[in-house]
């Protein structure tokens, strides 16, 4: 899409927008979803395809889509803007903020836990050294009453960790 200059809401043109999202269906794209905010306002929102596999329920504002693991993109620039503004700190260890990761264990190949010797701080986050795993189906998990972000992250904390914090990479959640 061509970057179109945003103004003021009362002397844009968002036609060429509209245009391409209604395209998007038609070239393969189920669904889709596009908000732009200016200066708080929201001066465009549209909502295109269908919500459905069937085809039968247009898709709107209020569908909920996965997006995943592109989450972990908008919230490490969202931790930076806390560290440029000081507010948290790289060497942070995670329990600072989320108490239950405070006492981790790691899981030995012989099925038997370890006291984590370093804290997971935040900067272990960013970069997949903080010795969690991807397994989206954990007990805690699944059992997990909170579905919420920070719920399943507190339920995140009772799983065992990979590995000692800071010593390897490994994809996770």
């Amino acid at each position: 899409v061509k970057y179109l200059k945003l103004r003021r809401k009362t002397d844009m043109d968002l036609s060429k927008i509209d245009l391409f999202m209604e395209k998007l269906p038609k070239n393969g794209f189920p669904a889709c979803e596009l908000s732009i905010t200016k200066d708080g306002e929201n001066i465009f929102r549209k909502s295109v395809g269908f919500s459905d596999s069937a085809k039968t329920k247009p898709a709107s504002n209020k569908d909920i889509y996965w997006i995943f693991s592109a989450s972990k993109v908008i919230t490490c620039i969202a931790a930076m803007r806390l560290v440029e503004a000081g507010l948290i700190g790289l060497d942070d260890p995670v329990s600072k903020y989320i108490p239950e990761y405070a006492n981790m264990n790691i899981l030995n190949k012989d099925g038997s836990l370890t006291p984590a010797k370093n804290p997971m701080t935040i900067l272990h986050l960013f970069t997949m050294t903080g010795g969690m795993n991807y397994d989206i189906k954990s007990k805690s998990i699944l059992e997990s009453a909170d579905k919420t972000t920070l719920g399943l992250v507190r339920a995140m904390a009772k799983e065992p960790l990979s590995f000692e914090p800071g010593s390897h990479y490994k994809y996770s959640l």
